[in-house]
């Protein structure tokens, strides 16, 4: 029941700042399924049916709810926009072996870009997101890194 609450909390957050409105399914045939399988993920975008969003228990906090829901909605990652290289640099020696889809740009043909850059973005990994761990101190290493975005012109 936890988890419900948990969601139903996050949905109204994302009602309360936008203009979508979540109704608990009735009969309608396109819906969000929120299921606790292994791993935090959704499909981007409606894919019709009964679509899968998955939230595993270490899942079930407002940000990694919020960012779920927004794939369902269409968002793609920020981090993985076809113009990334000009605000961050993947430092892919440190990336996780296995997880560099995570890391791969959306072809522009794929995606709109209607907005600059935003590093804050709920849609934004962790700069040490799917990083190997440090063996000297146990942590995850840096996989992204902002390039230098504003430059002053000293007279």
């Amino acid at each position: 029941m936890l988890e419900k609450e948990a969601i139903r909390e996050s949905l109204a957050v994302i009602e309360a700042n936008s203009c979508f409105r979540f109704i608990p399914r009735d009969n309608q045939k396109d819906f969000i399924y929120f299921d606790m399988r292994e791993g935090c993920f959704s499909f981007v975008g409606k894919v019709g049916g009964r679509q899968l969003l998955s939230l595993a228990a270490g899942c079930l906090n407002d940000y990694i709810i919020w960012h779920e829901v927004m794939h369902a909605l269409g968002l793609e990652h920020e981090h993985q926009r076809p113009d990334r290289d000009r605000y961050i640099e993947i430092q892919w020696k440190n990336v996780e072996p296995g997880k560099e889809i995570n890391f791969d740009k959306i072809k522009l043909t794929d995606v709109d870009i209607y907005h600059t850059y935003d590093y804050h973005s709920l849609m934004h990994y962790d700069g040490t997101a799917f990083g190997r761990i440090d063996k000297r101190n146990r942590k995850p290493m840096m996989t992204m890194r902002p390039k230098r975005v504003w430059k002053i012109r000293v007279w």
